[in-house]
């Protein structure tokens, strides 16, 4: 499982899989560093995001380089979605799996809730909408 080179990128993009059990703890580490370095401090909960994920990990995506989760997606059952990655080609990447697995389910649209205190994830909106991707809202 390493990180491999996909679509046009110029840096190696992790490999995008299926989220388990096993990555509830890095899960809840990621959006607490998303939410802390946009909002300067953090309301995510340990025990709720770690006790979802154990209740399901349906239509929840994570992005591994070297063995290390360093990305997770996931599309909520109201179609609203969660992207966190530490680079733009990584949740570039995790945003076309959630709209693939959205396809599939033949989900019409996905929506992302956007402040633009995270700038990462605002960019990200910006960018899926600039290049005409399978998203709405933000």
């Amino acid at each position: 499982m390493g990180a491999r080179r996909t679509g046009g990128y110029r840096w190696r993009v992790p490999e995008i899989r299926a989220a388990t059990i096993d990555d509830a703890e890095r899960v809840f580490e990621l959006l607490d560093a998303r939410s802390r370095a946009a909002f300067g401090s953090s309301e995510v909960s340990r025990h709720l995001v770690v006790g979802e994920i154990r209740r399901s990990v349906d239509d929840r995506f994570v992005a591994v380089d070297n063995q290390r989760v360093v990305g997770y997606a996931h599309i909520r059952p109201s179609h609203d979605v969660v992207v966190v990655a530490g680079d733009a080609a990584t949740a570039d990447a995790l945003l076309a799996c959630v709209e693939e697995r959205a396809r599939s389910r033949e989900i019409a649209a996905i929506e992302a809730t956007v402040v633009a205190a995270d700038e990462q994830f605002h960019s990200l909106v910006e960018r899926a909408t600039e290049f005409g991707l399978f998203l709405s809202g933000g």
